[in-house]
Protein backbone atom coordinates (compact mmCIF):
# COMPACT_ATOMS: atom_id res chain seq x y z
CA UNK A 1 0.00 0.00 0.00
CA UNK A 2 1.46 3.34 -0.80
CA UNK A 3 0.02 7.13 -0.21
CA UNK A 4 0.45 9.54 -2.82
CA UNK A 5 1.94 13.75 -1.73
CA UNK A 6 0.01 16.06 -4.01
CA UNK A 7 2.48 18.69 -4.38
CA UNK A 8 0.98 22.50 -5.50
CA UNK A 9 1.27 22.91 -9.04
CA UNK A 10 1.74 26.62 -8.88
CA UNK A 11 4.13 29.28 -6.70
CA UNK A 12 0.73 31.02 -5.72
CA UNK A 13 -0.90 27.54 -4.46
CA UNK A 14 2.12 26.58 -2.64
CA UNK A 15 1.98 29.75 -0.83
CA UNK A 16 -1.52 29.46 -0.02
CA UNK A 17 -0.49 25.94 1.63
CA UNK A 18 2.10 27.63 3.41
CA UNK A 19 -0.20 30.32 5.32
CA UNK A 20 -2.52 27.88 6.01
CA UNK A 21 -0.79 26.18 7.85
CA UNK A 22 0.80 28.51 9.46
CA UNK A 23 -2.33 29.68 10.73
CA UNK A 24 -3.47 26.96 11.82
CA UNK A 25 -0.27 26.23 13.85
CA UNK A 26 -0.71 29.55 15.33
CA UNK A 27 -4.45 28.83 16.33
CA UNK A 28 -2.62 25.65 18.02
CA UNK A 29 -0.16 27.89 19.85
CA UNK A 30 -2.94 30.38 21.14
CA UNK A 31 -5.18 27.71 22.33
CA UNK A 32 -2.51 25.69 24.03
CA UNK A 33 -1.38 28.70 25.91
CA UNK A 34 -4.79 30.15 26.73
CA UNK A 35 -4.77 26.30 27.87
CA UNK A 36 -1.87 26.47 29.90
CA UNK A 37 -2.90 30.26 30.95
CA UNK A 38 -6.05 29.17 32.42
CA UNK A 39 -4.11 26.23 34.09
CA UNK A 40 -1.78 28.61 35.94
CA UNK A 41 -4.78 30.73 37.18
CA UNK A 42 -6.63 27.53 38.62
CA UNK A 43 -3.80 26.57 40.46
CA UNK A 44 -2.61 30.28 41.35
CA UNK A 45 -6.22 30.14 42.98
CA UNK A 46 -5.87 27.01 44.64
CA UNK A 47 -2.74 27.53 46.13
CA UNK A 48 -3.71 30.84 47.02
CA UNK A 49 -6.71 32.01 46.88
CA UNK A 50 -8.87 29.30 47.49
CA UNK A 51 -8.44 28.71 51.25
CA UNK A 52 -6.74 25.38 51.06
CA UNK A 53 -4.42 26.16 52.72
CA UNK A 54 -4.70 28.71 55.08
CA UNK A 55 -3.74 28.11 58.81
CA UNK A 56 -7.23 26.27 60.25
CA UNK A 57 -5.24 24.55 62.90
CA UNK A 58 -2.45 25.65 65.86
CA UNK A 59 -0.47 23.11 67.39
CA UNK A 60 1.70 24.38 70.20
CA UNK A 61 3.70 21.81 72.31
CA UNK A 62 5.64 22.31 75.29
CA UNK A 63 4.75 26.03 76.58
CA UNK A 64 4.14 25.09 80.54
CA UNK A 65 4.39 28.83 81.95
CA UNK A 66 4.39 30.21 78.81
CA UNK A 67 0.42 31.71 77.91
CA UNK A 68 -1.12 29.59 75.42
CA UNK A 69 -3.81 32.15 74.34
CA UNK A 70 -1.54 35.34 74.49
CA UNK A 71 0.75 32.29 71.98
CA UNK A 72 -1.79 31.80 69.52
CA UNK A 73 -2.72 35.79 69.19
CA UNK A 74 0.84 36.46 68.83
CA UNK A 75 0.83 34.39 65.72
CA UNK A 76 -2.35 35.16 64.23
CA UNK A 77 -1.60 38.99 64.43
CA UNK A 78 1.71 38.13 62.74
CA UNK A 79 0.25 35.86 60.15
CA UNK A 80 -2.14 38.89 59.18
CA UNK A 81 1.17 40.89 59.00
CA UNK A 82 2.86 38.61 56.40
CA UNK A 83 -0.43 38.24 54.34
CA UNK A 84 -1.11 40.20 50.98
CA UNK A 85 -3.68 41.82 49.09
CA UNK A 86 -2.52 38.85 46.12
CA UNK A 87 -3.98 36.14 48.45
CA UNK A 88 -5.52 35.16 51.43
CA UNK A 89 -3.38 35.73 54.76
CA UNK A 90 -2.50 33.47 57.30
CA UNK A 91 -1.73 31.30 54.30
CA UNK A 92 0.68 28.59 55.14
CA UNK A 93 3.05 28.51 51.77
CA UNK A 94 3.77 32.09 51.77
CA UNK A 95 4.15 32.15 55.54
CA UNK A 96 8.05 33.05 56.60
CA UNK A 97 8.74 30.67 59.99
CA UNK A 98 12.15 32.39 60.41
CA UNK A 99 10.24 35.80 61.00
CA UNK A 100 7.37 34.31 63.22
CA UNK A 101 10.14 32.22 65.19
CA UNK A 102 12.02 35.10 66.05
CA UNK A 103 9.28 37.01 66.96
CA UNK A 104 8.07 34.43 69.55
CA UNK A 105 11.21 33.93 71.07
CA UNK A 106 11.68 37.62 71.88
CA UNK A 107 7.81 38.68 72.58
CA UNK A 108 7.79 35.51 75.80
CA UNK A 109 11.74 35.00 76.14
CA UNK A 110 11.47 31.91 75.07
CA UNK A 111 14.95 29.69 74.41
CA UNK A 112 13.97 28.49 71.31
CA UNK A 113 10.90 27.88 68.93
CA UNK A 114 10.53 25.83 65.78
CA UNK A 115 7.48 26.41 63.80
CA UNK A 116 7.11 23.53 61.54
CA UNK A 117 4.38 23.31 57.89
CA UNK A 118 1.47 20.93 58.08
CA UNK A 119 0.13 20.67 54.99
CA UNK A 120 -2.43 21.40 53.90
CA UNK A 121 -3.72 23.85 57.04
CA UNK A 122 -1.93 23.01 60.13
CA UNK A 123 0.88 24.94 62.00
CA UNK A 124 3.13 23.48 64.71
CA UNK A 125 4.82 25.28 67.36
CA UNK A 126 7.51 23.76 69.33
CA UNK A 127 8.15 25.71 72.38
CA UNK A 128 11.33 25.26 74.40
CA UNK A 129 11.43 27.41 77.50
CA UNK A 130 13.85 29.15 79.21
CA UNK A 131 14.55 28.69 82.62
CA UNK A 132 11.35 29.97 84.14
CA UNK A 133 12.34 30.92 88.01
CA UNK A 134 14.76 31.25 90.53
CA UNK A 135 15.49 31.08 93.97
CA UNK A 136 15.85 34.11 96.18
CA UNK A 137 17.86 34.28 99.35
CA UNK A 138 17.07 36.67 101.78
CA UNK A 139 17.87 37.10 105.41
CA UNK A 140 18.20 33.19 105.73
CA UNK A 141 14.70 33.06 103.79
CA UNK A 142 14.45 31.66 100.66
CA UNK A 143 11.68 32.10 98.22
CA UNK A 144 10.97 31.66 94.49
CA UNK A 145 10.81 34.43 92.11
CA UNK A 146 8.93 33.51 88.61
CA UNK A 147 9.82 34.71 85.44
CA UNK A 148 7.39 37.84 85.50
CA UNK A 149 9.52 39.22 88.55
CA UNK A 150 6.99 37.71 90.95
CA UNK A 151 7.18 36.53 94.37
CA UNK A 152 5.25 33.09 93.95
CA UNK A 153 5.97 31.44 97.56
CA UNK A 154 8.32 31.03 100.08
CA UNK A 155 10.48 27.62 100.12
CA UNK A 156 10.39 26.09 103.54
CA UNK A 157 10.51 22.08 105.08
CA UNK A 158 12.05 19.26 102.94
CA UNK A 159 11.77 22.12 99.35
CA UNK A 160 14.95 23.56 101.72
CA UNK A 161 17.27 20.75 101.89
CA UNK A 162 19.13 20.37 97.73
CA UNK A 163 19.15 24.24 98.59
CA UNK A 164 21.30 24.32 101.66
CA UNK A 165 23.18 21.39 100.27
CA UNK A 166 24.07 23.42 97.11
CA UNK A 167 25.03 26.13 99.47
CA UNK A 168 27.59 23.84 101.24
CA UNK A 169 28.92 21.92 98.39
CA UNK A 170 30.04 22.66 94.57
CA UNK A 171 27.40 21.15 92.40
CA UNK A 172 27.70 17.85 90.08
CA UNK A 173 26.69 19.71 87.20
CA UNK A 174 27.66 22.96 86.56
CA UNK A 175 25.25 23.22 83.59
CA UNK A 176 22.34 22.23 85.36
CA UNK A 177 22.95 24.20 88.31
CA UNK A 178 20.73 25.64 91.04
CA UNK A 179 20.07 29.67 90.40
CA UNK A 180 20.36 31.25 93.94
CA UNK A 181 20.34 34.68 94.50
CA UNK A 182 20.87 36.78 97.05
CA UNK A 183 19.89 40.10 97.55
CA UNK A 184 21.83 41.49 100.52
CA UNK A 185 19.05 44.94 101.31
CA UNK A 186 16.41 43.64 99.24
CA UNK A 187 13.25 45.40 99.87
CA UNK A 188 9.58 43.90 101.38
CA UNK A 189 8.80 40.73 100.15
CA UNK A 190 5.53 40.25 100.01
CA UNK A 191 3.98 36.69 98.25
CA UNK A 192 1.95 37.45 95.33
CA UNK A 193 3.20 41.09 94.66
CA UNK A 194 6.11 41.99 92.22
CA UNK A 195 9.24 41.67 93.50
CA UNK A 196 11.54 43.60 90.28
CA UNK A 197 10.05 44.67 86.92
CA UNK A 198 9.97 41.37 84.17
CA UNK A 199 13.19 43.24 82.07
CA UNK A 200 15.17 42.85 85.40
CA UNK A 201 14.18 39.65 86.09
CA UNK A 202 15.09 38.70 82.18
CA UNK A 203 18.37 39.94 82.60
CA UNK A 204 19.24 37.93 85.81
CA UNK A 205 17.74 34.56 84.44
CA UNK A 206 19.88 35.15 81.39
CA UNK A 207 23.04 35.71 83.51
CA UNK A 208 22.33 32.81 85.42
CA UNK A 209 22.04 30.80 82.10
CA UNK A 210 25.45 32.14 80.84
CA UNK A 211 27.04 30.72 83.77
CA UNK A 212 25.75 27.51 83.43
CA UNK A 213 26.50 26.81 79.64
CA UNK A 214 30.17 28.59 80.33
CA UNK A 215 30.13 25.68 83.36
CA UNK A 216 30.66 28.08 85.97
CA UNK A 217 30.92 26.94 89.37
CA UNK A 218 30.31 28.93 92.35
CA UNK A 219 28.59 28.70 96.19
CA UNK A 220 25.97 31.56 95.17
CA UNK A 221 25.31 34.92 93.55
CA UNK A 222 25.54 38.02 95.07
CA UNK A 223 23.21 41.71 94.84
CA UNK A 224 23.59 44.73 96.86
CA UNK A 225 20.46 46.19 95.87
CA UNK A 226 17.96 44.69 93.11
CA UNK A 227 18.99 47.53 90.95
CA UNK A 228 22.56 46.81 91.33
CA UNK A 229 24.86 45.73 88.09
CA UNK A 230 27.77 44.88 90.16
CA UNK A 231 26.91 40.72 90.62
CA UNK A 232 29.54 39.07 93.45
CA UNK A 233 29.38 35.73 92.84
CA UNK A 234 30.56 33.41 95.88
CA UNK A 235 33.19 31.00 95.53
CA UNK A 236 33.90 27.62 96.94
CA UNK A 237 37.63 28.93 97.07
CA UNK A 238 38.30 31.92 99.57
CA UNK A 239 37.31 34.76 97.06
CA UNK A 240 34.55 36.00 95.23
CA UNK A 241 34.52 37.21 91.14
CA UNK A 242 32.96 40.61 90.39
CA UNK A 243 30.82 40.61 87.11
CA UNK A 244 28.87 43.26 85.64
CA UNK A 245 25.29 42.71 84.74
CA UNK A 246 25.42 45.42 81.76
CA UNK A 247 28.13 44.02 79.82
CA UNK A 248 28.84 40.64 77.70
CA UNK A 249 29.44 37.90 80.06
CA UNK A 250 30.89 35.81 78.01
CA UNK A 251 33.70 38.05 77.78
CA UNK A 252 34.27 38.54 81.09
CA UNK A 253 34.31 34.78 81.97
CA UNK A 254 37.12 34.34 79.05
CA UNK A 255 38.95 37.08 81.05
CA UNK A 256 38.62 35.57 84.54
CA UNK A 257 39.27 31.99 83.25
CA UNK A 258 42.45 33.35 81.69
CA UNK A 259 43.69 35.14 84.35
CA UNK A 260 43.66 32.31 86.51
CA UNK A 261 45.43 30.22 83.73
CA UNK A 262 47.97 32.52 83.48
CA UNK A 263 48.64 34.29 86.79
CA UNK A 264 51.91 33.22 88.76
CA UNK A 265 51.75 30.38 91.20
CA UNK A 266 52.67 32.65 94.06
CA UNK A 267 49.92 34.68 93.65
CA UNK A 268 47.43 34.02 96.00
CA UNK A 269 43.98 35.80 96.00
CA UNK A 270 42.38 36.76 99.25
CA UNK A 271 39.15 39.12 98.51
CA UNK A 272 38.50 39.33 95.23
CA UNK A 273 39.14 38.98 91.34
CA UNK A 274 37.18 41.69 89.26
CA UNK A 275 36.50 41.33 85.81
CA UNK A 276 34.05 43.98 84.40
CA UNK A 277 36.80 45.94 82.95
CA UNK A 278 36.93 44.14 79.24
CA UNK A 279 40.43 43.13 78.97
CA UNK A 280 41.72 44.44 82.32
CA UNK A 281 41.66 42.19 85.37
CA UNK A 282 42.01 43.09 89.14
CA UNK A 283 42.32 41.52 92.34
CA UNK A 284 43.11 41.28 95.79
Amino acid sequence: MSWRIRLPRTSEEGAFVTDRLHTRSARRKTVVGLLAGMAIVGWVYVFFGSGLFTVSRLSIEGAETADRGEVEALVYELMDEQGNWLWKRQNLITLNTRILEQELKNAFFLENVIVDKIYPNILRLTIQERKSSLILLNQNRFFMLDRRGFITNEIIGDSLKPIMTRLREPPKDAHHDLSILNIRNASRLVIGEEFVPEERMRTWLNTYEELQDEGFGYRNAILDYTTSTKLVLNMFESYDVYFDLLEPLQTQIASYYAFMKLKDPSIRINSYVDARIPGKVFYK
